[in-house]
């Protein structure tokens, strides 16, 4: 792991607040995940005694504990629910900076090689963003969305679980045009690009 020399982070991981000097919970994660080299989701659902706990497993730079009255029996900071999560993201750190090799699945798709139904839930999810009302968050249970495109056409479209994800793009690249369905730039706004960034995208992806 790297040094580091960040005093707000020094006093976060002996428990100071950013009104005490230190950082708030995400500044901490922000700054952990910075200095540990992971990525900060996986820190997103530690609890701040867990963030404080992990950056001093973890970081180069010994922290000192401030002296503080004797803690009761049960109020321990480490627990072995916590030794057990920390041991999990150490692995999921490992496994995310270890080299990947490509699936079969995957170069299926780099290939261009669609069945009939992962074409139909491609054009499902075009149609649903053209729509509007959509979003990459998990679907609201409220009438009336907004609705994950994903979500919508895996409840109505159901490709079989054996073809894993389903990567679109290079079908929209080769086979079905977004432009002649007015799909391009509903499509290009989902994806947080302008449409000329798409564009090139999708040619970039072409044979």
């Amino acid at each position: 792991m790297k040094d580091f020399n960040n005093k707000k982070l020094e006093l976060a991981l002996i428990g100071k607040t950013k009104s005490s000097g230190g950082l708030n919970v995400n500044e901490l994660k922000n700054l952990l995940a910075k200095y540990t080299n992971v990525n900060v989701e996986i820190l997103k659902d530690l609890s701040r005694k867990e963030l404080e706990a992990y950056g001093k497993k973890n970081l180069n730079k010994k922290v000192k504990t401030p002296k503080s009255s004797p803690k009761k029996k049960n109020n321990k900071e480490k627990t072995p629910i916590l030794n057990e999560r920390l041991e999990l993201l150490k692995k999921s750190t490992e496994h995310a900076l270890s080299p990947r090799k490509q699936s079969p699945l995957s170069n299926k798709y780099d290939q261009g090689k669609y069945t009939e139904i992962e074409k139909k839930y491609c054009r499902c999810i075009a149609h649903v963003i053209k729509k509007g009302n959509v979003t990459k968050k998990s679907p609201s249970s409220k009438k009336g969305g907004p609705y994950n495109p994903y979500a919508v056409c895996q409840s109505s479209v159901k490709p079989s679980r054996k073809h894993g994800v389903i990567k679109c793009s290079k079908y929209y690249a080769n086979d079905y045009n977004l432009k002649e369905n007015d799909e391009f730039i509903p499509m290009a706004k989902f994806h947080s690009k302008s449409p000329v960034e798409y564009n090139i995208f999708l040619n970039n992806l072409k044979n």
